[in-house]
């Protein structure tokens, strides 16, 4: 039986010169080549021949790891240096987005790449898993978004030398899709929020006065939770802080505004108010209402109505979809740009200075839609019809 040979030489010109390369086979069968840097075939055999007897042929490979090591802790806030070197460097990275990268990698990028060395990720393996977020039925939206989070930890292998490159470099985002929000009609809404209607559909006020005032004023969820005593006024609403998880925290522009309520608002608020602390609590104003209390209240309301949760999903509609609502709603009624970014706190248009600070009579017409949508009375619409 003929031997075979542990290694074969190969030999190339380089900038006129010839250098001999040697070619092996890992225990994969991947075929490897390396450069003895010797320009005569003697010279390189000898070269290979002591790499053989210490057994390193194929180079031991440094900083071996697999993925799932790689990234144990890699979004743990306070200790990942991927997140405090941001931080350090003036950057801004919340808490509750670290979680959610960490629910992301748990959920879709430890199960596929989890067991594979860093190494061995090529680009082919990344476009496969791009691909299969379709047929798990999920959006191009979130397919992107764990391709990004994939390429940032993969980036910062690259950085520790367990890559040369990042395998992501040459893969191309999907196609963005945009799922639009949807939002009730005008007299879904005031049919599910209608004061006389509380006991059809609710089962506690506080959850009843938080997604009406959500429908009135498009304070987003953590605005409504942030609510104090002392933030309530007759007209309006100083709006400073947002909640999460993790305690008070400024809005999601970093800037506070003031809102109007209507007159049976504010006696809505002041019924569920403790003499202290958070609005909507179920403790005294001690801690906030859990964000789940308000969300599936909500979506129990609207199962009583007639909306389950099959057809909720369908038209997408969540608690943000009073947010879309009230937009949409003070659109159809006519109202400036500028007053509905005062209102919603938006800061994709600069605010007209003439509303930077709050004149109730500067937003009558915003209040005459809130008693539309509290009362059951029709709006006129820009094209001169009724809703």
């Amino acid at each position: 039986m003929r031997y075979k040979q542990p290694y074969t030489l190969k030999k190339r010109i380089i900038s006129r010169k010839t250098i001999y390369y040697y070619r092996v086979y890992d225990e994969k069968g991947n075929r490897l080549t390396f450069s003895t840097g010797q320009t005569s075939k003697t010279a390189a055999m000898a070269y290979c021949g002591e790499l053989l007897k210490k057994g390193l042929l194929i180079p031991k490979k440094k900083n071996k790891m697999l993925f799932s090591e790689f990234v144990t802790n890699f979004w743990e806030f306070d200790s990942s240096t991927y997140i405090q070197g941001i931080l350090a460097r003036g950057g801004t990275f919340s808490q509750d987005f670290a979680r959610s990268r960490q629910q992301s990698t748990e959920k879709h990028i430890i199960p596929y790449f989890g067991d594979k060395e860093l190494e061995d990720i090529t680009p082919q393996d990344i476009e496969k898993w791009l691909l299969g977020f379709k047929n798990k039925g999920l959006t191009n939206t979130t397919a992107n978004q764990n391709l990004a989070t994939l390429r940032i930890m993969l980036e910062e292998a690259v950085k520790g030398g367990y890559l040369e490159s990042n395998p992501c470099d040459s893969i191309q985002p999907l196609k963005k899709t945009t799922k639009i929000r949807g939002i009730l009609s005008i007299e879904e809404a005031q049919e599910l929020l209608f004061p006389g209607n509380f006991s059809k559909y609710w089962d506690n006020k506080v959850s009843y006065v938080g997604n009406f005032l959500a429908a009135i004023t498009g304070l987003r969820l953590g605005e409504i939770r942030a609510l104090q005593r002392s933030d309530i006024h007759d007209i309006y609403i100083s709006v400073k802080h947002s909640y999460d998880s993790h305690g008070l925290k400024d809005t999601k522009t970093h800037k506070g505004r003031e809102v109007l309520i209507p007159p049976p608002m504010h006696q809505l608020l002041m019924e569920i108010a403790p003499e202290k602390g958070y609005i909507f609590s179920f403790d005294g104003g001690e801690t906030p209402v859990k964000s789940t209390r308000l969300t599936d209240n909500l979506y129990m309301a609207l199962e009583k109505m007639g909306i389950d949760e099959q057809q909720r999903k369908e038209r997408n509609i969540c608690f943000h979809s009073w947010r879309h609502f009230f937009n949409t709603t003070l659109r159809a009624g006519n109202i400036s740009d500028a007053k509905i970014q005062a209102m919603t706190g938006h800061s994709t248009k600069e605010m007209t200075e003439h509303y930077t600070h709050f004149k109730a009579s500067d937003f009558s017409d915003i209040m005459k839609i809130q008693q539309m949508i509290m009362s059951k009375k029709e709006v006129e619409i820009a094209d001169g019809s009724r809703e």
